[in-house]
């Protein structure tokens, strides 16, 4: 369903510590940029005018490398985990 290589479903199996199951996967982002700005819009109401100002990059790198429920893939997704 979410086309994972033999090596993501590893990487997600060492990030949560758990055999893989599709139910922990929350929703995939294609990249730091879209998973900021889907998080952010989840968060709080940020207006679509408030977009050129907001770096969502930078937002969705601080949820990934704080959080334990955002893994970064090798290719650059971003996946969402129910935790």
């Amino acid at each position: 369903m979410y086309n994972f290589s033999a090596q993501d479903i590893e990487d997600i199996q060492n990030f949560t510590g758990e055999a893989y199951d599709e139910s922990i996967v929350s929703c995939i982002y294609d990249n730091l940029g879209e998973c900021g700005r889907g998080e952010a819009r989840m968060f709080g109401n940020i207006p679509t005018y408030m977009d050129p100002y907001v770096d969502y990059a930078a937002f969705a790198e601080n949820l990934v490398g704080g959080g334990d429920r955002y893994l970064q893939l090798d290719d650059g997704r971003i996946v969402v985990l129910n935790l």
